[in-house]
């Protein structure tokens, strides 16, 4: 299913503030959503800006928090307001 595929890219990630008191890095960055056009190649690009935090975990291990309603405006970036119906 390649042809299906999706190409996610983080660009000019930010250091917005460092929470010293919850060991969380406050950050932020451009994430630009590629997918395949009809005649090949990367034709179709979102970008938004998306907010995350950052912890450390055990073994050298992070993660990363994306708050749902951040992630859910990329989503709606990426696929344009919902039509409305008539009624």
């Amino acid at each position: 299913m390649a042809s299906k595929a999706t190409k996610v890219t983080l660009r000019n990630a930010r250091l917005i503030e460092w929470d010293k008191s919850r060991g969380q890095l406050a950050c932020s960055a451009s994430i630009v959503i590629a997918a395949p056009g009809t005649g090949g190649g990367w034709s179709v690009e979102t970008t938004a800006e998306l907010r995350y935090r950052v912890t450390r975990g055990d073994q050298e291990a992070f993660f990363v928090r994306v708050p749902y309603p951040d992630l859910m405006a990329v989503l709606a970036t990426r696929t344009g307001p919902a039509p409305s119906h008539p009624q």
